[in-house]
């Protein structure tokens, strides 16, 4: 059951949930494609709020 990530367990846990869709990315249009969707959206979502990317002075 996916759950919003609020603290570094739950992003772990997210990470490694996500991690094996890498090896073998599902079919669009299934269940495991719409679980994958949203493992990353949240995943992205928490990085942005706690890791954001700023850039650089040139």
């Amino acid at each position: 059951m996916l759950k919003e990530i609020c603290n570094d367990s739950d992003y772990r846990a997210a990470l490694s949930a996500v991690r094996p869709f890498f090896d073998r990315e599902p079919e669009e249009g299934t269940v495991e494609a719409l679980e994958f969707d949203r493992l990353v959206t949240l995943i992205e979502r928490y990085e942005a709020l706690h890791f954001p990317v700023t850039e650089s002075a040139a």
